[in-house]
């Protein structure tokens, strides 16, 4: 929103972005263009975690005389996050008497983005006897299965 500000006056009124209270600075003002700058990498899963709405509350302050002007800047999620399973290696007690079509849960993964960064797919390498059964589950998350497509040697 422009605030309609004169350029020129913005060092002379000592123009300047304030955080909320006990918040880290993360914008300031260019005094000679006007613009809004970030003044270092935001890292929107650290300041709003898994909420669906992130905004940084700010003010612009200007002195002589005093205005304050409330400055909401939201947050936008990158896929910055790789997904990760709490263990690295599964193991699995299959049967050999195990029949075709037999459900086996798998551990979800976990990203610490959120919506369409979140966890996006699941993929197993080809082989003989498995394959993946993607679920979807609540708000979008996934879960999968580990399905027997052929029957193991007997």
């Amino acid at each position: 929103k422009d605030l309609g500000l004169d350029i020129g006056k913005l060092t002379a009124r000592n123009a300047r972005i304030d955080p909320e209270e006990n918040s880290t600075p993360h914008c300031g003002i260019n005094l000679q263009t006007g613009e809004l700058t970030v003044l270092e990498r935001i890292d929107r899963e650290s300041l709003c975690g898994k909420k669906a709405s992130c905004v940084l509350k700010q003010e612009l302050v200007l002195e002589n005389p005093l205005e304050l002007h409330r400055v909401n800047i939201r947050v936008q999620d990158i896929n910055d996050n790789s997904p990760q399973f709490n263990e690295d290696l599964l193991k699995i007690e299959i049967h050999e008497s195990a029949v075709k079509g037999a459900r086996f849960s798998l551990d979800e993964a976990h990203d610490e983005d959120i919506g369409e960064n979140a966890v996006q797919r699941y993929a197993i390498e080809q082989n003989d006897h498995f394959k993946l059964n993607v679920n979807t589950k609540g708000v979008g998350g996934k879960y999968c299965e580990l399905v027997l497509d052929k029957e193991l040697d007997r």
